[in-house]
């Protein structure tokens, strides 16, 4: 009976575990998805414009031009390390403002939420 006390206080455990988890993922999810829209906004007018090198351009669009494509990059960002692929060619070649959003996002999501 003792036996089966623990294990029944094991799998509570275990549950409770699994409904933070989801919360957290949700969450997480979220805050993906409004960078994702933030970043696909951002870039379109730079995207438009035609003082743009062309391979810059691409490079752009390739990782921030649809929703999807930024999402898929916003996923990245978040859960790899190598986030800053994705950010220094902005930062460096379109406007340091960028470096302003990512810096809040990596130390919001990538730095407070995942650790």
């Amino acid at each position: 009976v003792a036996g089966l006390v623990k294990l029944q206080l094991s799998l509570q455990t275990f549950v409770i575990g699994f409904r933070a988890l989801g919360w957290s993922l949700v969450l997480l999810t979220f805050f993906v998805l409004a960078a994702s829209a933030t970043m696909c906004q951002l870039v379109q007018a730079n995207l438009r414009s035609m003082e743009m090198d062309g391979e810059l351009r691409e490079w752009m669009f390739k990782r921030y031009g649809t929703f999807g494509r930024s999402f898929w990059t916003m996923f990245y960002v978040t859960q790899s390390g190598g986030w800053p692929n994705y950010v220094d060619p902005l930062v460096e070649h379109i406007s340091v403002w960028y470096a302003v959003f990512f810096f809040a996002y990596v130390m919001i999501v990538v730095f407070a939420a995942l650790r």
